[in-house]
């Protein structure tokens, strides 16, 4: 047994993901995204937060991630449709974030257990990716055909 997949280090993971879920969900329920599109904390609009890509800050390149943080913003405040517009995959990520925290509460509950072992949830995350990847790609390809 590797020291990864002990029941302490799986316990500490399972506290981290819920912590993290938790967090998220609760800051898509403060920020707020303006009509130029950029968050802000709610009842501060003059005060957009800087921008989180740093590939398009930088760069002016979209990230496979562009428009996830908006994505979820806007569906947590109820607009599937804003939050489409933002990544198509926004709604998908949103639906795993929130399932985390009764998911990971189980575990924990159970000793740090995995309710569906460690093969699914891994070949699940490894599927997450490779969404990312093939709708970045297919932005990419989609933004150089209208711009010929």
């Amino acid at each position: 047994m590797s020291c990864a997949s002990s029941p302490a280090a799986m316990i500490r993971r399972d506290r981290e993901v819920l912590v993290i879920s938790a967090v998220v969900i609760i800051l898509t329920l403060i920020f707020r995204v303006r009509e130029d599109r950029e968050v802000y904390v709610g009842g501060l609009e003059d005060y957009p937060l800087p921008p989180l890509c740093m590939s398009y800050a930088l760069f002016g390149v979209k990230c496979p991630g562009c428009g996830l943080t908006r994505s979820l913003i806007y569906l947590a405040h109820g607009d599937w449709a804003g939050s489409w517009r933002m990544h198509r995959l926004g709604i998908l990520f949103g639906a795993v974030i929130l399932v985390q925290i009764p998911y990971r509460l189980w575990s924990l509950r159970h000793g740090g257990r995995p309710s569906f072992g460690v093969w699914l949830p891994t070949c699940f995350g490894y599927v997450l990716i490779w969404l990312l990847m093939a709708n970045w790609v297919f932005d990419l390809a989609r933004s150089i055909c209208f711009a010929a």
